[in-house]
């Protein structure tokens, strides 16, 4: 799992299985995570995700989709 927080935007039910990109220094994004739960903490502004980590299960993802 790879967790993330945002300080403006809210991650909702509904964003699972959404993407967590990142920008690399030369303009170009890379696929990071795969959104999979969120949780707001009220005595924060902090909204925070869990993500299935890409580098993790990379290699089984490749196997699934190029078949």
């Amino acid at each position: 799992m790879l967790c993330a927080a945002s300080l403006c935007k809210e991650m909702c039910q509904a964003d699972s299985g959404g993407p967590l990109v990142v920008n690399s220094p030369y303009g170009s994004y890379s696929l990071a995570g795969i959104f999979s739960v969120g949780m707001i903490y009220s005595s924060s502004s902090h909204n925070t995700g869990m993500f299935t980590n890409i580098s993790v299960v990379h290699d089984w993802l490749a196997d699934a989709i190029l078949w």
